[in-house]
């Protein structure tokens, strides 16, 4: 089968050749730590596994949603930001859309906000599923470096110097995945000022 040119285009992601690379570990500085989250190598705990088994027997759970999703999980965490951000937060229930995972949830977002040859601008370590979803979609990745001796703290400096006029968004996933960096609160709120200033 023939891929289309953007597909074949998009780097491989790189799990394949890190775990070739923990072959080769022979715990010279220690046992390695895992820190897998998307694909982990271990079952759900118990309690977890009941409630799943429990939702699979339910009539309910055959039935489709919202097209956004369960309201009540919509309400659950528009609230939890608002614990996380402050109850002055500006996100309601109606501003949440439930998606199978965060790599879905990106990709639909992108997709919503940016055409072919639009930029978004992502924090560098990134995830490297945004960085293949932006590019299978034509979206051009403008890296915004985040350094160690920052802490991986972005500046609102530095995305300003980024924005262009072919600029469509600001990506922000705190923790940072892959450096697991919290971005100081206010972060999101000065960058939003900024993107209105320039909008």
């Amino acid at each position: 089968m023939r891929l289309s040119r953007a597909i074949a285009a998009v780097p491989s992601p790189p799990i394949a050749k890190v775990e070739q690379w923990l072959e080769r570990y022979e715990n010279e500085f220690g046992p390695p730590i895992d820190l897998c989250q998307g694909a982990p190598s271990r079952p759900p705990c118990e309690q977890l596994q009941r409630a799943l088994s429990n939702a699979a027997f339910d009539p309910a759970s055959a039935k489709y949603s919202g097209d956004l999703g369960t309201q009540s999980m919509r309400e659950a965490l528009a609230n939890e930001m608002k614990v996380v951000y402050g109850q002055q937060a500006d996100v309601e229930y109606t501003d949440v859309a439930l998606t199978a995972g965060c790599n879905l949830a990106f990709y639909a977002a992108a997709q919503v906000v940016a055409d072919r040859d639009d930029e978004i601008i992502l924090p560098v370590p990134w995830y490297f599923n945004h960085q293949m979803a932006l590019q299978m979609l034509g979206i051009t990745c403008v890296p915004l470096s985040l350094k160690p001796e920052d802490g991986f703290q972005p500046t609102v400096e530095a995305c300003e110097a980024l924005i262009t006029p072919r600029t469509r968004a600001i990506t922000l996933v705190t923790p940072n995945n892959p450096v697991h960096r919290r971005y100081l609160p206010i972060f999101p709120a000065e960058v939003l000022l900024v993107t209105r200033a320039k909008a």
